[in-house]
């Protein structure tokens, strides 16, 4: 069964899409077993699904970052060409953007871009990867670059089953952080 992923914003739109996300864990639960190594007909792991509710459109995924991408590639085709934030610019020492990253933001974005709900890239590096909602300058989401090495270097060495399923079936800036951030 499908349930809000509890680090996702509610309410959270870009133009004409709204963005749900959602968990099912598909995971083994050992303590409901007889044995440990039996009969198991588990079926996997814990996957994602994002949604726009007024297109209908909803993509599943193994991941919350893969998720998250797939619909910003529905409601903002090209986001993957925006210029990248440099990591000089970002604070350190506290949660959420510099002046000198806003001003550069300001002056690399095409300004079709600096809308309501629309997502920046910022460079990262090690384990704080995480796709963080409501951190850029519009309360879109802050997308690690992350998502473009590893769109460029696919295909990747080992895919999800589920991957790449597709089917079909006004902005606020909650903070949208939680535990990870």
């Amino acid at each position: 069964m499908w349930h809000q992923a509890i680090a996702a914003p509610s309410g959270f739109n870009l133009g004409d899409h709204s963005f749900g996300l959602f968990t099912a864990d598909l995971r083994c639960e050992p303590w409901k077993h007889s044995e440990p190594q039996g009969d198991c007909l588990c079926v996997g792991d814990l996957v994602y699904q994002s949604t726009c509710a007024p297109c209908g459109w909803h993509a599943i995924a193994p991941d919350e970052n893969s998720a998250v991408e797939h619909w910003h590639d529905h409601a903002l085709s090209g986001w993957r060409d925006l210029p990248i934030v440099p990591a000089r610019l970002r604070k350190t020492d506290s949660i959420g953007l510099s002046k000198a990253a806003r001003r550069w933001i300001e002056e690399h974005y095409p300004n079709s871009i600096q809308i309501a709900g629309a997502p920046i890239i910022t460079e990262r590096s090690g384990t704080g990867t995480r796709h963080v909602p409501g951190r850029s300058p519009w309360c879109g989401y802050d997308l690690s670059h992350t998502a473009l090495e590893r769109d460029a270097t696919a295909p990747r060495a080992r895919r999800h089953p589920m991957e790449n399923v597709l089917a079909s079936t006004r902005p606020s800036c909650a903070s949208g952080r939680s535990i990870g951030d």
